[in-house]
């Protein structure tokens, strides 16, 4: 006769899943890295943009003191759907958006460090908000996009030698692709050098 193994939280008496869990204790180590987390945390993410972030009335980013995403932004459960919890918040303070080409802009740049301050959140336009990371130096382009196969140093030196030999030589002595070097001369990469 098979043992069954019991979830190791304590008073769980459900039968063991995974890395000793039952089911549920599982999904959420998983989902949250606590096997206790409960859904009265959504609530109180609710309460709390309420309560303390829409009363917030100072120029000092508010962070957000509950789940992150993987770039820093907030998280939250808001209408059956997990989203940015500054995106709840403008919606909140300005409404909907417009369409559904607009972002929930920070006037701050400090959305990656989790700000929900209401006065530093408005709608923008994907193009607008974009331009405004250039602006705050959020915007991850060059040896900060996690895509890059060179720094800028190399694209400068690639820069300098475009006209003085082939694509393919210039590719051969700093150690990258043609098409590197292709998009470089065609501003395609590395335009704002």
């Amino acid at each position: 006769m098979a043992v069954i193994s019991l979830c190791s939280v304590e008073d769980c008496c459900k039968p063991a899943a995974s890395r000793g869990w039952c089911q549920m204790h599982y999904v959420r180590w998983l989902k949250h890295g606590d096997t206790n987390v409960v859904l009265l945390e959504m609530h109180k993410q609710i309460r709390w943009l309420s309560d303390v972030a829409l009363a917030h009335s100072d120029d000092e980013c508010l962070q957000w003191p509950f789940e992150r995403n993987r770039k820093g932004y907030g998280r939250v459960k808001f209408n059956k759907k997990r989203q940015g919890a500054h995106r709840v918040l403008c919606e909140l303070v300005h409404g909907p958006a417009p369409s559904s080409g607009y972002d929930a802009a920070h006037s701050c740049g400090n959305g990656h460090e989790g700000c929900v301050n209401p006065n530093h959140i408005r709608w923008l336009t994907r193009r607008e908000n974009m331009l405004e990371k250039h602006v705050h130096g959020t915007m991850a382009r060059g040896s900060r996009n996690g895509n890059a196969t060179m720094n800028e140093e190399t694209a400068g030196q690639v820069k300098r030698l475009i006209g003085t030999m082939t694509q393919q030589k210039i590719a051969d002595l700093l150690g990258v692709t043609r098409s590197a070097v292709r998009d470089i001369k065609l501003g395609k990469a590395w335009g704002w050098l």
